[in-house]
């Protein structure tokens, strides 16, 4: 027995060898989530993106980025009884009356550090005559700036079931918006005189973000621009951007109960500012770096990545990989004319699959025969098999697979432990294809 245990052969496990130290995705409570690196525009992390949620007053930063484009902000503003009539009473406010009167840029840091509603419904008549009129230009930036699944019914955010949007959406318009100096100026202000025209008295606004305290255990100083939202069918919501260096990371999330949402979004810019980077290129422009890798991967990934097997750059390599980009690995990098479909993975496993399922390592390995044989792979087998302890308890078949895996170094047994329960990773899955196509 002992022989068993401390005989290994490097060649077969200095391959797809699997660190247990993991690159951990951040764990978010928020129904809906979202992380993007801005000047690529990848998406480093993603939980029910494409989810439609409501967005309350995080809808501002829109309707901000609409008046400051339609209206001069030296103009005047002045609350109308419209408002008061058409916009629900609970709603946020700074304090006007019917008839007073500001200017335009005092309307739009009442509009996104104070939150009110009122200014957003009359910044939106003076900007297209009739709410209709300005929601429509709303949907009609928001497909321009990418967004997919979104739909705006008011300025403000108030809950309408017609009033929807997703966090990659959100993402994507507060990419445009935050882009914007005036904007991330007005999104990142704390305290805000607003000046009353016609009384010549002052209301002093107090952004209630926790992200831009100093004196809350939420504060992040990267943080450069921010919206919140809550009404009790959004719960609340965040939409934030900030700056590390060189790398701007902007972060969405969605129906959390607080402080959920600042827990999350924290959480979220820590994941990206220690796992990616960019790099600048005068002829390519902008280039995300990937730091999620194991340094014994490194290099199957690049060449995963150069060979386009590979086309989600902002994935955490770490992580399990979705069957569906398993199949699209295997039938880009080795397929030809062979190439694999769902059906025919779930037919040898037995089993009914979802393309965005997971696959474990023992039914990777209970694939192997299969792959090998539908490639005409050729390995040379070294002799002799290390003694691996974890698949003991497995059936002889299951043993026999695993055994057959390993020998071939398509994965392997680091301390000849093989984790057949482990989920196959994206880094596990390029060195599994390089391997397969060495075989051909």
């Amino acid at each position: 027995m002992y022989k068993k245990v401390v005989w290994f052969i490097i060649c077969y496990f200095s391959i797809c060898i699997s660190v247990f130290a993991n690159t951990a995705m951040p764990q978010i409570q928020s129904e809906g989530a979202i992380l993007i690196e801005p000047k690529t525009n990848t998406v480093l992390y993603g939980k029910n993106e494409h989810k439609k949620l409501y967005p309350a007053s995080t809808t501002k930063i829109l309707t901000a980025m609409i008046v400051l484009e339609e209206l001069n902000q030296n103009s005047t503003l002045t609350k109308s009884q419209g408002s008061v009539n058409t916009v629900p009473a609970d709603s946020s406010h700074i304090g006007l009356a019917v008839g007073d009167s500001i200017s335009v840029k005092d309307a739009l840091y009442g509009l996104l550090v104070g939150s009110d509603n009122f200014i957003a419904h009359d910044l939106a008549i003076a900007s297209k005559g009739s709410i209709d009129n300005f929601a429509s230009r709303m949907n009609e930036k928001a497909k321009h700036y990418g967004a997919l699944n979104t739909h705006f019914t008011n300025p403000h955010g108030y809950h309408d079931p017609n009033h929807y949007t997703t966090a990659y959406d959100l993402a994507q318009i507060a990419r445009e918006t935050f882009s914007v100096p005036e904007l991330i100026k007005m999104a990142a202000t704390t305290k805000y005189t607003v000046k009353v025209l016609n009384t010549n008295r002052t209301i002093t606004v107090t952004n209630k973000n926790r992200l831009l305290d100093s004196n809350t255990p939420y504060y992040n100083e990267h943080v450069v621009a921010a919206k919140t939202g809550f009404h009790d069918d959004a719960q609340q919501t965040l939409v934030a951007k900030a700056i590390y260096g060189d790398m701007e990371l902007i972060a969405v999330v969605m129906k959390v109960k607080s402080p959920g949402q600042y827990e999350d979004i924290n959480k979220l810019f820590e994941y990206g500012q220690e796992y990616f980077k960019v790099s600048q290129d005068g002829e390519r422009g902008y280039e995300l770096i990937n730091q999620t890798a194991s340094p014994w991967a490194q290099s199957y990934i690049d060449s995963a990545l150069k060979n386009k097997w590979i086309t989600e750059k902002g994935a955490n390599y770490k992580e399990a990989i979705p069957v569906q980009h398993l199949i699209y690995m295997l039938n880009v990098a080795i397929g030809g004319k062979e190439r694999i479909t769902l059906e025919e993975i779930g037919g040898v496993l037995g089993e009914s699959l979802k393309k965005e399922e997971t696959l474990t390592r023992l039914q990777i390995a209970r694939l192997m025969p299969y792959l090998t044989d539908k490639y005409a792979c050729f390995f040379e087998i070294k002799e002799g098999m290390p003694f691996i302890p974890d698949i003991e308890s497995l059936s002889a078949k299951d043993q026999e697979n695993i055994k057959f895996t390993v020998r071939r170094g398509i994965l392997g047994a680091p301390n000849t432990i093989y984790r057949p329960n482990d989920k196959l990773t994206w880094q596990e899955a390029a060195c599994m294809a390089s391997r397969l196509l060495e075989g051909k």
